[in-house]
């Protein structure tokens, strides 16, 4: 059993589903003490299954993670390909939290000596 309290920079409301894989990612990272990617963005809506959901002006959103310096963005599948305006940008099609997570945390490695 595990309470989850999310809390965000400055105190902003977050009203945006594009928002949802991104906390969702934050929240997993907490819970499994792996840090996400320091280079990779994530936009989309996550439904009740896990399943991420399309979301409006993604070719926008990925050209502010690109001029943001982010080298990579987790984005809802998307039949239209998204190369040329966000060109430094690897732009990533999820389709569901689980690939989500497994694209975008980094586990740690324990050194030992």
């Amino acid at each position: 059993n595990q309470d989850v309290i999310v809390n965000v920079t400055g105190g902003l409301k977050i009203s945006e589903p594009a928002a949802d894989l991104s906390v969702a990612l934050a929240i997993v990272s907490s819970y499994r003490n792996e840090p996400v990617d320091p280079g990779l963005a994530a936009v989309g809506e996550l439904g009740l299954t896990g399943e991420v959901r399309r979301i409006p002006q993604l070719e926008r959103r990925l050209q502010e993670a690109s001029r943001l310096g982010f080298q990579r963005c987790l984005h809802p599948g998307d039949p239209i390909a998204r190369e040329s305006s966000a060109a430094p940008l690897q732009a990533v099609s999820v389709a569901h939290i689980r690939q989500a997570v497994g694209l975008g945390l980094k586990p740690q490695v324990d050194v030992i000596g």
